[in-house]
């Protein structure tokens, strides 16, 4: 009886292990701003814990750094192209950064000017290995039923 709970327990916590995977999301530095350079838009991108920011340099003279007292701290340093630097996000919320020849902190935690933020949210939880657990529980229960 036991055997099926601890079963289907441990096959989900292996499926959400597994399909949780980080992944790097592209941001361009160019013309002042921080997005795609290729349609000139701005993006202020919404990533999973653990995901990576990757800033590529397209043009310009300029550096991606957190605001001070950011949980995630980092400076890329001052670049032109062909530059690429990558920040891994470990705390959850909103985290705003900027160039600081373009833009400025504004001592609360945002940035104006040549600036964006990032939002980060907690990985989702694998539909497939939670039902695979929940499958598990229920045999559990038909067989502590008919006993």
């Amino acid at each position: 009886m036991k055997r099926w709970c601890l079963f289907g327990a441990t096959l989900a916590v292996f499926l959400i292990a597994s399909s949780t995977r980080a992944v790097i999301i592209p941001i361009d530095v160019f013309d002042f701003d921080f997005g795609n350079a290729t349609t000139g838009t701005h993006i202020d991108p919404i990533i999973n814990l653990g995901d990576t920011i990757e800033w590529r340099w397209m043009s310009g003279f300029h550096n991606a750094r957190s605001v001070i007292g950011s949980p995630e701290v980092f400076d890329s340093g001052h670049h032109s192209p062909p530059f690429t630097f990558q920040h891994t996000y470990t705390n959850l919320g909103t985290f705003w950064y900027y160039c600081d020849l373009h833009g400025g902190d504004n001592g609360n935690g945002t940035a104006s000017g040549m600036s964006g933020r990032v939002t980060v949210v907690p990985e989702p939880a694998s539909l497939v290995g939670l039902g695979i657990a929940a499958l598990g529980v229920l045999r559990l229960r038909r067989r502590t039923a008919r006993a």
